[in-house]
């Protein structure tokens, strides 16, 4: 891959970039969940850990123009480039199919001799999806999402006093891999 040129970098640019990276993260996982029996890594996880790679180079060559680009108008599409790439990191999280068919996968015999990073892979995937609340029922699930989403639009530290008992801390799912705040 040849280096990306940031000094022609425009708002324009920017707005293709993240429309060509979720667009592909889209089809991806269109992908994955259409597979009829998922049994294999490469079926699975590998083009999730792919997707994971597409939009960190977005990222880099559309949101971080958000931090650095000296032109005002390109430092705003930045952050908008940063918000989209996240909101589609919070939805696809909370993806009923997409979690079904990684569980499936989970479960195969494949998937129990998978070693190393593989291995890693997987148990950090099935963590997230536990986190997106997929083991919980609907109106839980509901309630994890909107805070995700809360958290993504006004920050952590917006939300926790409408979470915190005083002068306590709050456990939002009961579950050891969920997150504590």
């Amino acid at each position: 891959m040849d280096p990306f040129d940031y000094t022609t970098t425009t708002v324009d640019s920017i707005d293709q970039i993240v429309d060509h990276a979720l667009g592909e993260a889209d089809a991806i996982v269109t992908g994955i969940v259409q597979t009829d029996s998922p049994e294999s890594f490469e079926q699975v996880l590998a083009p999730l850990d792919a997707i994971g790679d597409l939009l960190t180079r977005a990222s880099g060559t559309s949101a971080f123009m958000g931090y650095v680009h000296p032109d005002p108008d390109v430092r705003e599409a930045g952050h908008r480039a940063e918000e989209r790439i996240s909101k589609w990191g919070v939805e696809v999280a909370f993806r009923e199919d997409l979690y079904q068919t990684v569980k499936a996968y989970s479960e195969t015999a494949d998937a129990a001799d998978l070693t190393g990073e593989r291995r890693r892979l997987l148990e950090f995937t099935m963590r997230d999806f536990r986190r997106a609340g997929h083991e919980l029922d609907a109106d839980s699930r509901a309630a994890v999402k909107i805070l995700k989403t809360d958290c993504l639009h006004n920050g952590a530290s917006a939300i926790l006093p409408r979470l915190t008992p005083a002068g306590g801390r709050i456990h939002l799912l009961l579950h050891p891999d969920h997150l504590t705040i």
